[in-house]
């Protein structure tokens, strides 16, 4: 969400509504503390390739340390 704190407030009010109502949600983000609150699974891709998936905190283990990670590895 972009926007004021209000707005941005009203948007996860709506996401968290579509998630109560059983909704899909497709979230893409760099945002790690957003996917760990709003998402019960989680995708890790480059460059098209799914690179992983699985629980948003194990996944975003792996995309830090990928991140992270010297060139050569």
């Amino acid at each position: 969400a972009v926007g004021d704190e209000r707005f941005q407030r009203k948007c996860f009010s709506r996401m968290r509504e579509l998630q109560a109502r059983g909704t899909t949600i497709l979230f893409v983000s760099h945002a790690p503390n957003t996917i760990l609150e709003l998402c019960n699974r989680a995708f890790l891709m480059d460059a098209g390739e799914l690179l992983m998936q699985g629980a948003p905190k194990d996944v975003i283990g792996h995309y830090h340390r990928l991140l992270f990670a010297p060139k050569e590895k």
